[in-house]
């Protein structure tokens, strides 16, 4: 993120490179399709994270969800 706060305490995990903390939040609720004020979800910023496993967990997320993204499908990812 742009470090200004325009986002939800999930899109500044994944910004930071806190795999374990996005999938946490996530399971309890957040969701990963909503945008920040620069119109980016959490699933555009962990794709463009210098963060290798939120990279990873950004394209394996978005691979399982077909970009349907939902708590429920979220934990079929951790399975």
């Amino acid at each position: 993120m742009g470090g200004d706060g325009d986002g939800s305490l999930v899109h500044w995990a994944a910004a930071a490179g806190h795999c374990e903390l996005i999938r946490k939040l996530v399971q309890k609720g957040a969701v990963p399709s909503e945008k920040d004020t620069s119109h980016r979800s959490v699933l555009d910023i962990a794709r463009a994270s210098e963060h290798e496993d939120v990279q990873t967990w950004g394209q394996r997320y978005g691979n399982l969800t077909g970009g349907s993204e939902t708590p429920l499908s979220f934990k079929l990812d951790d399975a």
